[in-house]
This record gives structure tokens, sequence and C-alpha cells, in this order.
């Protein structure tokens, strides 16, 4: 989650987005995810192991549960974010750094296309 987060901070910043209502998203989705299986959360091993309950058991009693919790959690988000989830037609396109090349020491191209280069 650390990795994603910090990721999420950086293309917020880019695309001058706001920042809060996405990392509470990836929060909300990564428990969902952990509660999909076994061996997902802490908690569920102890549950699994405290009800005698197999990988099997525990991965056929618990979809009908999770696709519930996603489609609540997409609607949720929706309804608690709509402002933020909005495209804004008249905002000027992210500009996004582009690496400038080396020219080849043997003065030809390298025969690969440059993010910048318009192909």
């Amino acid at each position: 989650m650390l990795l994603i987060a910090s990721v999420t901070f950086l293309v917020c910043e880019r695309l001058a987005l706001k920042v809060v209502p996405y990392p509470i998203a990836e929060v909300m989705a990564s428990n969902i995810g952990g509660a999909a299986t076994l061996v997902g959360d802490p908690p569920n091993i102890i549950t699994a192991s405290r009800a005698d309950l197999s990988f099997n058991d525990f991965l056929v009693n618990l979809p009908p549960l999770i696709v519930d919790l996603i489609v609540a959690f997409c609607l949720l988000c929706r309804w608690l974010f709509r402002s933020a989830f909005v495209y804004d037609e008249t905002a000027p396109p992210p500009s996004w750094p582009c690496r400038k090349r080396r020219p080849s020491p043997t003065g030809g191209s390298s025969g690969r296309a440059s993010p910048c280069s318009g192909w």
C-alpha cells in the first residue's frame, strides 16, 4: 500500500487532481481485496482456524459477500467523491517531463521512439 500511495500522490500532483479521494479509495479497495481470501488478512486466518474452515471453504463462502462489498464500494466512492471525479474539458493537458536523449556516438538514431519525439 505504501508504494501505491506514493505513486498516487505523484500522479495526482502531475495531473493537478485532488489527492484525498484516491488514497481513501485505494485503502478501502485493499481492505475488501484482503478480506476476499483466507491469507489476505490475519483476522481471516484466525477466524478460519477457530471455525475449522479450509482454504476452499473460505473461498466458496465469501465471494457473494465480496461481490456485494465491491458494488457498495464503487457506489459509495462515486457518491462520496463525485466532485473530485469530474472531467474538465477546459483544463490544459498535464505537462509530463520529457527525458532528453543523448546523441548516439555513431551519430545515427537508436531506432527506438522517444516518448517526446512524436513517434
